[in-house]
């Protein structure tokens, strides 16, 4: 089958040795081959690693994440001066505040430059108010002047500050007087004896009882403090013959005066001293007004005329029950102008 030529042995020598040579360079070419495929699948076959070299792509990415970062730093930043220039305001306006309640703190101790102002400076609240309350007295003055006792003193228990709103008005008229009818009679009971009881009816303020040291008792239909009984003044609550003076300081209001002149007699002692002081308009006649109560046991001891009331000093001469034939005690009503 071979050639013969193929098994000489010098040739076949130089042959093997070809042969060889091919054959071991295509193994090595082989194993290196193989070799090189065996790294290509291990390489294929473990995860890529992470090189610190960044694609194109990933550092436009970070490059944008990095502009939104500082973008929100930068507006937090903006955020942080514009909320400090907000309480740097707000302090300003707490500091001028401070200021203007520090000023008007101190404006009682300077002159009170208010004060020396004319009527006209005064606030239209004001004006208002005044007019308002003055209507309102000029009302409660006619209704007290043009019914009984027993109905005003249920008009001021149903209505309390309307006696506040009279008592405002009517001490602001008197206050204008030249003499206050008030002063005569605290005047009167401090130069008599200190054992005298006193009787006030429509006493007001109780001034008679705060200013002596006599036994006072002070009637009134609305209490404004503790020395005065709230009653009707046709039903005090004293005995008969039980006091010695008895005042009527521009109360005798309403249309049933008779009864407080029977009052009147029926508490005062024998000889006791009923002191009237009324408006001088409200007399028609003042002889006739006299007469009258001589019918109710009282002489008149002295009469005084000044230039906003009649003053009279008049003695219980006698009791006079209440069933007998009297004649009726009227006087004009004081009723006051709008001005």
């Amino acid at each position: 089958m071979f050639d013969e030529e193929d098994w000489d042995a010098s040739k076949n020598d130089a042959k093997t040795e070809k042969l060889s040579k091919i054959l071991f360079s295509d193994k090595i070419s082989d194993n290196l081959k193989k070799k090189g495929n065996k790294r290509k699948r291990k390489q294929e076959g473990k995860p890529k690693q992470q090189t610190s070299v960044k694609k194109p792509r990933n550092r436009k990415k970070n490059r944008k994440e990095s502009d939104v970062t500082k973008n929100r730093n930068l507006a937090k930043e903006a955020d942080k001066e514009e909320l400090a220039s907000e309480i740097n305001e707000f302090q300003k306006k707490i500091n001028r505040k401070r200021k203007v309640a520090e000023i008007k703190e101190e404006q009682p101790n300077k002159p009170n430059k208010v004060a020396k102002t004319s009527p006209k400076t005064t606030t239209l609240k004001s004006r208002m108010t005044n007019r308002l309350n003055a209507a309102r007295f000029r009302f409660i003055n006619e209704q007290l002047y043009t019914q009984t006792g027993e109905d005003s003193m249920k008009m001021f228990q149903e209505d309390d500050e309307a006696f506040h709103v009279y008592h405002t008005g009517f001490a602001s008229q008197v206050e204008k007087w030249p003499v206050n009818p008030v002063d005569l009679a605290i005047e009167y009971i401090k130069k008599g004896k200190p054992n005298q009881i006193v009787a006030d009816f429509g006493c007001g303020d109780a001034k008679i009882a705060r200013s002596v040291k006599n036994k006072i008792y002070s009637f009134d239909l609305i209490a404004l403090n503790d020395k005065i009984t709230v009653c009707d003044m046709t039903k005090v609550p004293l005995a008969d013959n039980s006091i010695n003076i008895a005042v009527f300081c521009l109360s005798l209001m309403g249309t049933n005066l008779s009864s407080y002149i029977l009052e009147a007699n029926r508490v005062l002692a024998n000889r006791g001293t009923l002191l009237i002081a009324e408006v001088v308009s409200r007399f028609n006649n003042i002889d006739a007004f006299k007469r009258k109560l001589e019918k109710y046991g009282f002489d008149l001891i002295n009469k005084k005329t000044y230039k906003m009331f009649v003053w009279m000093e008049l003695k219980k001469t006698k009791r006079v029950n209440p069933g007998k034939s009297l004649p009726d005690i009227k006087l004009s009503p004081c009723l006051y102008k709008k001005r």
